[in-house]
């Protein structure tokens, strides 16, 4: 298979993740969630793959996993924070800046270089972001905005201040990071060792955050049905992660992160079908606009 099929396949697995996550997140804790969502990723990577895991690794390339495997946890744990607390339509589009950071951030510590088409691509990711967040004003606000130039940055400042906002900030930029890791570390373990490494990271991370927030263990009690739906999302994320790396490994990342996050758009429209979410024309231009940067920056 190509290398577009397994980012599409990604693409696909992830969009279905993400209303999964939602829905369930909406009877949940976020804490309590993560930890059995890591635990069930775990358990099925390892009944599965067991015997392509090869432990040996340098302590340079351990430093490199513990780091990528931290990021990814943290950003997995901000997601679902800020699903819990935001609408699916509006964390899906913010996500969609994953390429357009990761490619900043490989130009900072990879010394990788930036072209004009690429600069477009950066610049149509922000005016996406601010179209996606001019939902928090009223008609004409940008007549007043002319007579305070000022307040033009208002749209930005807002997503950080609205209910999970913050931490989908936060979740972008673990992602980007994290992404920023993988291209160093991919060229020396193989896919399986990657993961083996990382998923037991995020099993011991969330353990450590559920464990540390002192909350009694209800998941099961409260909501037996949740676990089938938690079970369905690990599997299908599961399945992102080995599509995603399997592309990473037949094309340069940027295109494969690019595809994958088409999901965003999905996420979007069916977001504000099954949540009734709001303003979903405005969100769905916003995605429209980000994706094409992302199609830019990956030039």
């Amino acid at each position: 298979m190509a290398w577009v099929g397994y980012a599409l396949i990604s693409a696909l697995a992830i969009a279905l993740v993400g209303l999964l996550q939602k829905r369930t997140l909406q009877n949940e804790h976020s804490a309590e969630y993560v930890m059995v969502f890591s635990a069930m990723k775990w358990l099925m990577f390892f009944s599965y793959f067991r015997s392509s895991i090869s432990w040996s690794v340098t302590s340079t390339e351990l430093l490199w996993l513990v780091a990528t495997g931290l990021a990814g946890a943290g950003a997995f744990y901000f997601l679902t924070k800020s699903l819990r607390r935001s609408e699916l339509s509006v964390v899906a589009p913010v996500l969609a800046l994953d390429p357009g950071l990761t490619f900043l951030l490989a130009l900072v510590f990879l010394g990788e270089t930036v072209q004009g088409i690429q600069l477009i691509g950066i610049l149509l990711l922000l005016i996406g972001t601010y179209v996606l967040e001019l939902r928090h004003y009223p008609p004409g606000w940008w007549r007043d905005s002319t007579k305070h130039p000022g307040r033009i940055f208002d749209p930005f400042l807002q997503l950080g201040k609205s209910p999970g906002g913050l931490f989908a900030l936060c979740a972008l930029l673990s992602f980007s990071l994290a992404n920023v890791i993988d291209r160093h570390i991919l060229q020396s373990v193989s896919i399986y060792t990657y993961l083996a490494y990382t998923l037991s990271i995020m099993a011991v991370f969330s353990l450590i955050v559920f464990v540390s927030g002192r909350r009694p263990v209800t998941l099961f009690r409260r909501h037996r049905l949740t676990v089938i739906p938690i079970l369905l999302a690990a599997g299908l994320h599961l399945i992102a992660n080995l599509t995603q790396l399997q592309a990473v490994s037949l094309t340069a990342v940027g295109l494969v992160i690019a595809l994958k996050r088409l999901s965003s758009l999905v996420d979007v429209l069916l977001g504000g079908k099954f949540f009734h979410e709001h303003n979903l024309p405005q969100k769905v231009l916003a995605s429209v606009i980000m994706l094409v940067g992302v199609y830019f920056v990956v030039q």
